[in-house]
């Protein structure tokens, strides 16, 4: 087999499994035309070297992205792997998104629950530019340009390597750009409210949230949690997954562990996806 075959060979794999992936999907047969018709519009202009920005539309909705490598991993990873899919006992649930990124998380919970009212919190000022001009379309969502915390009006030290940076992070070794962020304390956020999904990726800024010296009361106003935790993000943080689960075993929830072993960038990193219920 010459390498032009080979090459051939492992497109027609890709679209292959792209598409067994969609029809496994919850979404209809016209948005999953949408979602392919997108995702192969990024693989075209990855292979042409084509950084420019990009947008899309899923069903009603449109969507913006800098560059098509963001774009095809964000549409990888919530539209057509349906990361944050779970069923609530409600059509239209109070959502709080911290890590919203560019808003394709928004845009999944909306194809899902048209009615939901979410708290969207992004910290990078350059992807909240992007957020902001995605959501715009969305009633009931409130947007925050924060870094979500244990307490509010501090500043810590963000960093990034430009808009839709996928881990940008308080990890100065995760980005080149220095941002000066203003905090905003999660409590304030669920604010004695019910919250019937909170949904949490900000690369390691978990240990900041949920750790044995802050209080996590307020997770009693929680029914359902969907995070993604950075094991070992930073050797500073220390063995801890152990510590971090005991927060929300003594608040009285379950949970479900996932790990992808074959996507680890030092040996024992990883990102974990932990899916809880609060009993």
């Amino acid at each position: 087999m010459t390498n032009s075959m080979k090459e051939q060979f492992l497109h027609l794999l890709f679209i292959f499994n792209v598409k067994v992936a969609l029809r496994q999907t919850s979404f209809s047969k016209a948005i999953r035309k949408d979602i392919y018709k997108a995702f192969m519009h990024c693989t075209s202009l990855i292979k042409k070297n084509n950084s420019n920005e990009i947008s899309c539309r899923i069903g009603a909705y449109s969507f913006k992205a800098p560059d098509p490598k963001v774009l095809q991993l964000l549409l990888r990873e919530i539209l057509i792997n349906e990361q944050y899919r779970i069923e609530l006992t409600t059509d239209a649930p109070r959502i709080i998104d911290c890590g919203s990124n560019l808003g394709l998380s928004i845009l999944y919970f909306k194809l899902k629950f048209p009615k939901a009212r979410i708290i969207a919190v992004e910290a990078n000022p350059e992807t909240f530019v992007w957020l902001k001009e995605n959501v715009r379309q969305f009633e009931g969502v409130t947007l925050y340009n924060n870094f979500v915390s244990s307490v509010s009006d501090t500043s810590i030290a963000f960093f990034a390597m430009g808009a839709g940076d996928a881990t940008a992070s308080f990890d100065q070794s995760r980005g080149s750009v220095r941002h000066e962020i203003k905090t905003i304390s999660l409590n304030s956020l669920v604010n004695d409210e019910k919250v019937d999904l909170m949904k949490i990726d900000i690369e390691g800024g978990e240990f900041l949230l949920f750790n044995k010296t802050t209080d996590a009361s307020y997770l009693k106003h929680v029914k359902n949690i969907l995070m993604e935790y950075h094991h070992l993000i930073d050797n500073k943080m220390g063995n801890s997954f152990g510590e971090f689960l005991t927060v929300f075993e003594k608040n009285n929830f379950i949970y479900n562990i996932e790990t992808d072993k074959n996507n680890n960038p030092t040996p024992y990193f990883q990102d974990i996806f932990i899916k809880m219920k609060q009993l």
